[in-house]
């Protein structure tokens, strides 16, 4: 039986080569290794009472400019839309802008009328409103979200804008500590404190591994980073800095997914053998096999991705979590300066490079790094088949930090209820302090 192909890419007019004339990847310009590559769309999707199957990737193309830099003010044609709602019993106005990117703008809104979302004790007040350039892109995440489960952010509401252009409305989250925080004068970031960093990585853990095998519509991330993790901190009130630290410091959080755009059906992946039309997700967090590799005609051989991509990019998640430096920063002089540093940093990835700095990481946790480097060393293994698996690596890590779980009340389950937290408490590190900690002296960027 032949072997399933990947699907076709964009026409090899659009496709971009490397300055020696190799094929890098299908469509769009080079990407910057921290930014998305690209984001996929869905040729078509269908949700039964059964099974939900999404399509094989396809990826979008543009041909506009980048955006200009994000500004939390929005416009005065902006501050005068109010959004209705399809079935016009609410209505959303815009606030202020959360963030900008490639794929469109993300508000804060305040909700006005009818407030009586499913799984919420307390009406929502405030909630976000994402809008994307791409119809696909936004289609593809509303019916990730349309399945309810805690482990990703909630979808309230989904509708179509005046100009047609659909949007989706997304319950508030938090921002994690490595997002919410930067050092004197809002330059550069500094570590999650371990414990922190610890209990939000096994809970991931867990949770991704559910997200992998739940019952329908099972998912592969494909781009877990920082930037798409943020908190669960249901509150009737605005957090302050002290309430935010107090909720770090309790647990009474839940980290959870965001910006799901390019999470695929582990079935479709597997039937696949794991290979899509080009590169999805984020560059640096990929592990090596899910990089294209040119083949010995200058042909395009595409990455695999499946469960193990997700084990690495978490497990490198983690690593920007507890050491507060970004992977292969101790490597930068081999491809950051490079004139093509994606393809420097690919080649980096292929040929098995180690994206820790074992100096740095001892220097932020002391005497009890040996265990956080073994968790590293088995989810960031450049071999897919020696990696550690999501079940191998939680069970390291529930020995290495000593996990403890947290059992939950048995009343039934709500988004905004403020008793929400942690299922797993790390032994291994000291509590968070509130008298003393380094975000005390750290600038708030992202509340």
């Amino acid at each position: 039986t032949a072997a399933p192909q990947p699907a076709a890419g964009p026409p090899a007019s659009s496709r971009y080569y490397t300055k020696e004339g190799k094929l890098l990847t299908g469509g769009q310009p080079t990407p910057s290794p921290e930014d998305d590559a690209t984001r996929p769309g869905l040729e078509r999707m269908s949700l039964d009472e059964e099974w939900a199957t999404l399509a094989r990737s396809h990826l979008l193309e543009s041909t506009e400019p980048p955006p200009p830099p994000p500004s939390p003010t929005p416009t005065r044609a902006e501050r005068s839309q109010l959004l209705l709602s399809d079935d016009t019993q609410r209505a959303y106005r815009i606030k202020r802008r959360l963030g900008q990117g490639t794929q469109g703008i993300v508000y804060e809104v305040e909700v006005l009328g009818r407030q009586d979302f499913p799984a919420f004790l307390r009406p929502v007040e405030r909630a976000v409103i994402k809008r994307a350039k791409e119809a696909a892109a936004v289609n593809a995440e509303r019916l990730i979200y349309s399945q309810i489960d805690y482990r990703v952010v909630k979808l309230l509401d989904h509708g179509l804008d005046s100009k047609e252009r659909p949007y989706l409305v997304l319950e508030r989250l938090r921002a994690t500590p490595h997002e919410r925080y930067r050092g004197p004068e809002g330059r550069g970031r500094i570590p999650v404190d371990p414990a922190s960093a610890v209990e939000l990585f096994v809970n991931l853990l867990d949770r991704v591994k559910g997200l992998h095998f739940r019952r329908k519509l099972p998912l592969v991330l494909c781009d877990i980073k920082p930037a798409n993790v943020m908190l669960r901190m249901p509150s009737a009130e605005p957090l302050d800095d002290e309430a935010y630290l107090t909720r770090l410091a309790e647990g009474r959080y839940e980290p959870v997914f965001v910006d799901l755009g390019c999470a695929q059906h582990r079935e479709v992946l597997r039937e696949a053998q794991g290979r899509l039309r080009g590169l999805i997700g984020s560059p640096m967090f990929l592990p090596p096999e899910s990089i294209p590799r040119p083949g010995a005609e200058g042909e395009l051989i595409p990455g695999i991705y499946g469960p193990q991509t997700d084990v690495y990019a978490l497990t490198l998640t983690f690593y920007e979590w507890i050491s507060g430096v970004r992977a292969y920063q101790h490597l930068e002089h081999e491809w950051k300066n490079d004139e093509d540093p994606l393809l420097a940093l690919f080649e980096l990835k292929h040929r098995g490079a180690d994206p820790v700095d074992a100096a740095t990481l001892t220097g932020r946790v002391g005497s009890n790094a040996q265990p956080v480097l073994e968790i590293l060393r088995a989810g960031l293994h450049p071999d897919p088949r020696q990696r550690a698996t999501t079940n191998k690596l939680f069970e390291l890590a529930s020995k290495a930090f000593q996990l403890q779980v947290w059992k939950r009340d048995k009343r039934p389950y709500a988004f905004d209820d403020a008793q929400n937290h942690l299922t797993w408490r790390q032994g291994l590190f000291p509590r968070l302090s509130l008298e003393r900690n380094g975000y005390k002296r750290a600038t708030v960027v992202e509340a």
